[in-house]
């Protein structure tokens, strides 16, 4: 069996600096603290036990701190709501002769389980991204779908402009 070196120290340090990455790099005018974490993979670089890789998984949420405070996250209190940012991240750390670096780190929507997806907020939580709102959406249509066209005759002042209404399902 493997032997894992779990240093709450070099832990908190990478977690810290993964953190810190997410509030440095990611939109929004609040910090975000993490939730939760658990160490996933550790890598021994050199005989030393200081020297190695750490792949974290952790969950983040928006607090009601502002970015510019530069307040400690762990001193914010979350938001509450479901308007509230979370976030499922993993990094890959790598600490090397006391240094700490952040070489890679990826965050998504959280998925939620089958028991918990019942709740509007969870589903609305799970299905938003920035990607799914369009411009020129069904519910919203430019003036150049066709089903949300205006009519094409030339007015010449006489007549009202028509607008058809898209129906909406």
């Amino acid at each position: 069996l493997p032997y894992f070196y779990h240093d709450d120290k070099v832990i908190t340090t990478a977690l810290d600096a993964s953190l810190a990455q997410v509030n440095n790099e990611f939109w929004g005018v609040n910090l975000f603290r993490v939730k939760r974490s658990t160490v996933k993979l550790v890598n021994y670089l050199t005989d030393s036990k200081d020297d190695l890789d750490l792949t974290l998984e952790f969950g983040v949420r928006e607090t009601i701190c502002n970015k510019k405070t530069f307040r400690d996250p762990t001193t914010c209190n979350f938001k509450v709501g479901y308007v509230a940012m979370e976030r499922s991240c993993t990094s890959y750390v790598q600490i090397l002769e006391g240094q700490t670096r952040v070489l890679s780190i990826h965050c998504k929507m959280p998925s939620y389980s089958s028991s918990e997806s019942s709740s509007s907020e969870e589903k609305f939580r799970r299905t938003w991204s920035p990607q799914s709102v369009r411009q020129d959406s069904g519910r919203f249509p430019s003036q150049l779908e066709e089903y949300g066209e205006r009519n094409k005759k030339p007015n010449l002042g006489r007549e009202r402009e028509q607008w058809h209404m898209p129906a909406f399902e």
